[in-house]
């Protein structure tokens, strides 16, 4: 059971799904979170499924193959925060392998995924390895002054010089190390040894994030992409580095009967839920967020008696047994009970029967576009968002000038939960967080700042659309839909 960590962070109810959830005893809506991403409670209810520990410990290149929605992200950060940069005392470093690297990848080819080779990815690897230690260094002064020693000095200032010269106020050295006469390998060996040298073991790369990128969403254009490194055994059995790949199902059969797939050299390891396991992802999220002695077990203690009697075993059925699914559904089930100004203690059914139809109704708009989409074979210049760095990016346009106040906000929570609906309760909630009362905020302002987001992004690209508007009765229901690669207005 996992600990209560919101003892200490209770805050006065602001809204009517905050009062509700006050007087029933709970810190917060556990379902709020389902995306694992930067979710830095997730160890507090995390739901083991393959041995995280074992699977840490591997030193052999391995592979999670698991469905869109079943974990492989929530396992990626058990892993991540065992690690540096997340655990500052660890001796090992962990390079998250995602959407940045990818573009870093495909940027470097001029988008022609065919030609990519494996010294594309070591270099997009090596970029992100050595951005995660200049933010270490940075802050610990302990390795700033083995830096400036003899002999990991000039290593240090050749290195970051050619990948992060950007950060590094070092001058720029012409060829530092005869780095572009280093085969892949012995750039990742030169690497390793600049963390032996800071007092670390190991590296983990962590590659996650192939079907959720535009570019590699088709299982036929992620084999390509990722075939130089995966099958390139001196690589990915580089002494120091542990390869971690967390995989879309759709790949496995594919993968498993390429040619160059070592599967002798390379653990896989299985994902599959059981129905106790749901069970636990919900009373572990419950427990989580307790504020009294008596911990919530299930959701029925949540619900009168006739929606208690059939809650677990429809949500997990309505979710088609995926985790992910079934967070959403209980976090809608929440916030739909709780649209009024005073919801009763216990959640009715007809609360739930509101869910199912959401629910289904959102999944035929999703899937009609989709299939669209896929038909036309469309090409969109790709919207890009990297919140840390602050750039919006367009295909090859910058374009976060052209966002002000709340207005970012608002394209920077539809590209957190891209692809997914978002609702207008959502998106007040997190939006206009500071305002008390989100009553006060009207459907017009909403609609206004979406239509300041479209003239934008129109604007840059005018034969695209990236905002899909989600209609419905109410704010639960009505929503918009960010497609960060685009649509045909036509599929609208």
């Amino acid at each position: 059971m996992p600990k209560n960590r919101n003892l200490d962070r209770v805050t006065k109810p602001s809204s009517s799904l905050d009062r509700w959830l006050n007087r029933r005893g709970l810190s917060g809506n556990p379902f709020e979170k389902w995306n694992a991403e930067n979710d830095w409670d997730l160890p507090t209810y995390f739901v083991d499924i393959v041995n995280i520990d074992e699977f840490s410990q591997l030193e052999i290149p391995s592979i999670i193959f698991a469905q869109r929605g079943c974990g492989k992200t929530a396992q990626k950060q058990m892993v991540a925060i065992e690690c540096r940069p997340i655990k500052s005392d660890s001796t090992q470093l962990s390079i998250s392998y995602t959407y940045n690297g990818f573009e870093r990848v495909l940027e470097s080819v001029n988008y022609d995924i065919d030609q990519i080779r494996p010294q594309h990815h070591v270099n997009a690897i090596l970029y992100l390895g050595f951005t995660a230690l200049w933010n270490e260094v940075t802050k610990n002064e302990r390795l700033q002054k083995l830096i400036k020693s003899e002999p990991l000095a000039h290593q240090w200032d050749g290195y970051t010089s050619q990948y992060v010269s950007h950060l590094s106020n070092s001058p720029h050295l012409s060829n530092p190390n005869n780095i572009e006469r280093l085969s892949s390998v012995e750039l990742l060996q030169d690497f390793w040894s600049i963390l032996v040298k800071l007092g670390m073991e190991t590296c983990v790369v962590l590659v996650d994030g192939l079907d959720e990128f535009p570019y590699t969403s088709d299982p036929s254009q992620a084999i390509k992409f990722l075939a130089p490194l995966l099958g390139t055994l001196s690589i990915i059995e580089c002494p120091g580095f542990s390869f971690k790949f967390f995989l879309p199902k759709e790949l496995e059969a594919i993968v498993l009967s390429c040619k160059w797939f070592r599967q002798d050299r390379i653990q896989i390891i299985p994902i599959k839920w059981k129905a106790s396991d749901f069970l636990h992802l919900i009373e572990h999220r419950l427990a989580s967020f307790s504020i009294r002695d008596q911990k919530y077990k299930d959701l029925a203690e949540l619900c009168d008696d006739e929606l208690g009697a059939i809650i677990d075993d429809e949500l997990i059925t309505l979710a088609g047994e995926l985790p992910r699914n079934i967070l959403i559904l209980a976090d809608r089930l929440l916030r739909f009970h709780c649209k009024g100004a005073t919801p009763s203690d216990r959640i009715k059914l007809e609360s739930w029967q509101k869910v199912k139809d959401w629910w289904i109704n959102s999944h035929e708009r999703v899937q009609s576009t989709e299939n669209t989409v896929s038909e036309q074979g469309v090409q969109h210049p790709l919207l890009k968002i990297d919140a840390e760095r602050g750039t919006v990016t367009l295909g090859k346009s910058e374009i976060r000038s052209k966002f002000k106040g709340k207005i970012y906000s608002m394209l920077l929570f539809l590209y957190k939960h891209r692809g997914e609906v978002c609702n207008k309760t959502m998106i007040i909630e997190n939006v206009w967080s500071d305002i008390k009362d989100g009553n006060f905020v009207m459907d017009q302002t909403i609609a206004a700042n979406i239509s300041r987001l479209r003239k934008v992004l129109n604007g840059n690209a005018p034969d695209s659309e990236y905002i899909e508007t989600i209609k419905g009765k109410t704010r639960s229901e009505a929503g918009y839909r960010l497609v960060p690669q685009g649509f045909d207005k036509t599929s609208v």
